[in-house]
């Protein structure tokens, strides 16, 4: 791979771009909340693979450790997941979405 860039990550490196997983307006999927299961059996730090989240100023790197959980709000949390690195086996995840109604007049989440 001659991209160093984790922003850069594509599919085929097992990662994929920051991103808002739902939106409002004419983008409006319906997405509210975002949950992502990791099911590796296991797995250690330097493998990468991490989900980053972007919330405004703040920034979580959250490791794909076995039977994890993550939930975050789909119209105003950020997230990308960083490629695999190292020869380490895929990152296995699953990546859910709960609709809701809409709420354009304050764009609440």
């Amino acid at each position: 791979n001659d991209n160093d860039n984790d922003n850069d990550a594509s599919p085929s490196q097992g990662g994929y771009v920051e991103r808002l997983d739902g939106s409002f307006g004419e983008a409006n999927n319906g997405y509210k909340l975002s949950a992502v299961y990791f099911a590796n059996p296991e797995w250690q730090g330097a493998r990468g693979g991490h989900l980053r989240l972007v919330n405004g100023t703040h920034t979580a790197e959250i490791s794909p450790e076995p039977d994890r959980l993550v939930l975050f709000r789909s119209r105003v949390v950020r997230n990308a997941a960083q490629p695999v690195h190292g020869g380490a086996p895929p990152c296995v995840s699953l990546s859910l979405f709960f609709n809701g109604p809409s709420d354009e007049q304050t764009r609440r989440w």
